[in-house]
C-alpha cells in the first residue's frame, strides 16, 4: 500500500514520504532532536545524511512488504512532521499510528486535523476494523490528541519502551470501525 497525497486546509498537507525529503527531515529532526527522543528514540538518530538513508531503506522495505505506510506533512510547504500506519496485519484489518510534529507547531491541531482525514481513509477506503495508538504515559499531549480522535484506552503496558530516562510504560488506545463510523455519524447529526 503506497500513501496518498491530501490536502488538510489552510496550508497543511499530507505527502508520501519521498527519500527526497532526506535534508528536510534531518533538519527537522535536528531542531526536535530533544523532543522527538525522549518518545521516538530511533527517528532522534535521523540527523545525518548516512542515518537519513537508512531510514528511507528501511521505510522502502516496509512499504514493499505492506506493513507500512508513511506521509510527511508540510505547513506552507516546509515539512513539518510525521505520521505513518505501521506495524500493518492485513489479515487481521489492523494498524499502529506513529507520529511526531514540529514542537514550534505543537498545540495547533495540525496532527488532530490531520489524523481525522487519515482516519478516514483508513476506515473507509483501506477497510481497517482495528487502528491502535500508543504514547509514553509521560506524552500528555499525544494521549489528548488519541482520546479527542475518539480511540479507547485499553491498558498500561508496564516498561515497555526503554528512553534516556530509562524503562517506561506505554498507554495503548484502539479506535475500531464500528466506533469510527457511530462517531462519524453523531458528528454529521451536529447542527
Amino acid at each position: 500500500m503506497q500513501a496518498r497525497y491530501f490536502e488538510l486546509g489552510d496550508g497543511l498537507e499530507a505527502k508520501p514520504a519521498l527519500r527526497s525529503d532526506a535534508d528536510a527531515l534531518i533538519e527537522l529532526v535536528r531542531h526536535n532532536v530533544g523532543h522527538i527522543g525522549r518518545y521516538l528514540p530511533p527517528v532522534a538518530d535521523i540527523v545525518t545524511p548516512e542515518k537519513a538513508q537508512a531510514h528511507f531503506d528501511l521505510v522502502e522495505r516496509q512499504i514493499e512488504e505492506g506493513s507500512l505506510i508513511d506521509w510527511h506533512l508540510y505547513q506552507d510547504g516546509k515539512l513539518c512532521g510525521e505520521i505513518r500506519f505501521n506495524h500493518i496485519e492485513a489479515t487481521n484489518r489492523k494498524t499502529a499510528v506513529g507520529c511526531f510534529i514540529d514542537s514550534r507547531l505543537q498545540g495547533r491541531g495540525l496532527i488532530n486535523r490531520a489524523m481525522t482525514r487519515l482516519l478516514a481513509y483508513a476506515f473507509e477506503e483501506l477497510r481497517f476494523n482495528r487502528v491502535e495508538w500508543r504514547c509514553d504515559v509521560s506524552n500528555v499531549s499525544s494521549r489528548k490528541v488519541a482520546e479527542r480522535l475518539g480511540f479507547v484506552l485499553e491498558g498500561r503496558l508496564r516498561q515497555a519502551q526503554c528512553s534516556e530516562s530509562g524503562f517506561e510504560d506505554v498507554l495503548v488506545f484502539s479506535l475500531l470501525a464500528s466506533e469510527y463510523v457511530a462517531r462519524t455519524r453523531k458528528i454529521a447529526a451536529i447542527p
